[in-house]
């Protein structure tokens, strides 16, 4: 199980990353077992299917940008 988090800590988290390099991997029901992994986040508490986890996080790096970028589209 991952680290549930706010999109404005989300989007803190990926804007403070030193290299500007970051990889998402995104795992079955019970998670991925990849213990050189930086970080692990959870969409949420329900399971759902791969291409709608892939939707909802590039739903939620684009509000990210959107909120450094502070356009109110994160309101």
């Amino acid at each position: 199980m991952g680290v549930q988090m706010s999109s404005m800590v989300f989007a803190e988290m990926l804007q403070s990353t030193a290299s500007g390099h970051v990889a998402f991997a995104i795992g079955g029901a019970e998670g991925l077992r990849l213990p050189a992994s930086w970080l692990r986040i959870s969409l949420s508490q329900m399971t759902w299917p791969h291409r709608l986890a892939r939707l909802l996080l590039l739903e939620q790096i684009f509000r990210s940008r959107e909120i450094w970028a502070q356009s109110g589209y994160h309101k």
